[in-house]
């Protein structure tokens, strides 16, 4: 008995350890825990190595999209060669080589659950924080001082009528917003077959999108209208149509009684359709012009990983009288310049391989538990906002947001080694089965 408490100890440890790291990365916004975040990453690859060595973690078994990953993970390793600012270049690809580097091991349901119930309980509370700041403007900076790394950008952003509550920031808010809107769909409809009676996960859906458009960021809003709608007509449910017809519904009403209840609301719905206060949107084309030029002049292989930044600051570019440093506002334009061509078709490959083993999956739902389900819903939400955000995003180059999509990988690669162990299963009952009724015959 000694040793099994023992034993049960040391696992919840490890459980524990992983649970909190991957929580102060994924999780940590513009906050205080923003903090030896890159230190945080390369500690949460060592000890996941460690306790695989230990036993503790799961190798992730063979799959097409841990090898495409770690193509993609070779060829920005080898970009570091020839980049135009080598100490960035190496940063970054340690970043991507800690991160893509965990597609090779499988954490347990144990930590995965014990992960998204902290994430879906720490985004619910930012949904929160952000509609209260809409009646207290100023509760973020007065009351979670503490909290917030950069008070002066979110007082900054409060001046404009963008919200972010506890995450600190605009984007980042919205980027949280999406993981729990994520989160409670992927559950209602592996759980309950997206049933839309429940008025309790109707309210906190609604209180999401309202908490979205007070961040004021136009496609990080969008995103969540395109994937419920999507994951309605890829999923099993019934009535699909009338449920989309629901959500679109209970979504314009919920809007209509925000403009009559909320001031802010009215004001962020101007904004977003003029176009007023997004920092990035007219600077947006001279970025992704530059990105284009450098492109044009190595277009096979790129400057390198994470050059253009210092390629557009040392070529006289000056955004508010400083140098630029947060990107070029689109994945892909970035890629084209950075990794060339052939990165782009790496990562387009990846991104094919993906979606291929996402469609195995619904083609063989019947294998899947309703937590499986839930893991290959929430992936699919993750790759596509992913993809969707890279459009005007710099998801990629964020590094505890590019950790999300390398997540949505390690629930696909683990949704599949169950699918096959169910399907053995169930063919060995099969034969056992049979084989009993040949012996009865007889």
């Amino acid at each position: 008995m000694k040793i099994k408490i023992k034993r049960n100890i040391k696992i919840n440890i490890v459980h524990f350890a992983i649970i909190i790291l991957l929580a102060t990365i994924l999780l940590s916004g513009q906050t205080i825990l923003i903090k030896g975040r890159d230190l945080k990453i390369e500690l949460l690859f060592a000890l996941t190595i460690v306790f695989a060595s230990m036993k503790k973690v799961k190798l992730s078994t063979n799959n097409a999209i841990k090898y495409s990953m770690v193509f993609f993970l070779i060829w920005i390793i080898i970009s570091v060669i020839y980049a135009y600012d080598k100490s960035l270049a190496i940063h970054s690809a340690i970043m991507y080589t800690c991160l893509i580097g965990l597609i090779c091991f499988e954490y347990s349901d144990g930590i995965i659950d014990g992960f998204l119930k902290i994430s879906s309980m720490y985004c619910f509370v930012v949904a929160i924080s952000i509609l209260l700041s809409a009646f207290y403007h100023n509760l973020a900076i007065d009351l979670f001082r503490f909290w917030i790394f950069t008070p002066s950008v979110t007082a900054s952003e409060i001046a404009a009528g963008q919200y972010s509550g506890l995450a600190g920031e605009k984007a980042e808010a919205a980027f949280l917003l999406n993981i729990g809107f994520a989160l409670k769909v992927s559950d209602m409809m592996a759980y309950s077959n997206f049933s839309l009676k429940n008025i309790k996960n109707d309210v906190i859906l609604i209180m999401y999108i309202l908490a979205m458009a007070l961040t004021g960021k136009r496609m990080l809003l969008v995103i969540p209208i395109v994937m419920i709608c999507s994951l309605t007509l890829l999923s099993g449910v019934k009535n699909k149509f009338i449920k989309i017809f629901s959500i679109v519904s209970m979504g314009a009403m919920a809007f209509l009684v925000a403009l009559y209840t909320i001031p802010s609301v009215s004001i962020i719905i101007e904004r977003i359709i003029e176009g007023r206060g997004d920092t990035t949107i007219s600077g947006r084309a001279i970025f992704w012009n530059f990105c284009k030029m450098m492109y044009r002049t190595k277009p096979l292989t790129g400057w390198g990983i994470n050059s253009f930044n210092s390629y557009f600051a040392d070529s006289g570019y000056k955004i508010a009288g400083g140098i630029w440093n947060y990107y070029a506002h689109s994945i892909y334009y970035e890629m084209l310049a950075e990794i060339g061509l052939i990165g782009i078709i790496l990562f387009a490959i990846m991104v094919i391989v993906i979606y291929k083993q996402l469609w195995d999956i619904k083609k063989r739902e019947k294998y899947c538990t309703q937590k499986m389900l839930r893991y290959s819903y929430f992936a699919f939400y993750i790759v596509s906002m992913t993809l969707i955000y890279g459009i005007t995003g710099n998801v990629l180059y964020y590094f505890h947001q590019f950790a999300w999509f390398v997540l949505a990988g390690m629930l696909i690669i683990k949704v599949k080694k169950s699918i096959e162990v169910q399907k053995k299963k169930e063919i060995n009952d099969g034969k056992a089965k049979q084989h009993i009724i040949c012996n009865s015959s007889l």
